[in-house]
């Protein structure tokens, strides 16, 4: 594939997605500790899409994220990793799901007003919830 060739779609493999959602973890927690608020509520989001498309991947025992998967509305994405009732699957922390996916899109890479600290601490530590439990339910 030459440099500026685009990746077709349904390629990202299930593994690596896991490995991307740790990844996005940790910057996540770096982002926050040097008072990057914005930045780490948007990795925050990021690191929930990431595991949940991994999980879709274990629940349909593929190798690779199907491509109509490929977006990042968390509640459709929550929806197919845990049919047929996903929210309540995730029995400790579907609350913080809930306020995670009704806070959270890709526009706010765009967003330009501070975070308060507070605000961004909440959030980080629901994604932490949320990641935690989706990793365990299915590894």
């Amino acid at each position: 594939m030459s440099p500026k060739a685009k990746p077709a779609k349904g390629t990202v493999k299930g593994s690596r997605l896991l490995v991307v959602a740790e990844a996005r973890l940790v910057d996540m927690n770096v982002l926050f500790s040097k008072q990057r608020f914005n930045a780490a509520v948007y990795m925050g989001g990021y690191v929930v899409e990431c595991v949940l498309k991994w999980a879709i991947t274990k629940v349909m025992h593929v190798e690779r994220l199907p491509a109509e998967f490929e977006h990042h509305n968390l509640d459709v994405l929550l929806a197919k990793a845990f049919p047929p009732n996903p929210r309540s699957a995730l029995p400790n922390s579907h609350r913080a799901f809930a306020e995670i996916a009704d806070g959270w899109a890709p526009a706010l890479r765009y967003e330009s007003a501070p975070k308060p600290k507070a605000s961004a601490k909440n959030f980080c530590d629901l994604v932490q919830l949320v990641y935690d439990e989706v990793k365990e339910r299915l590894s």
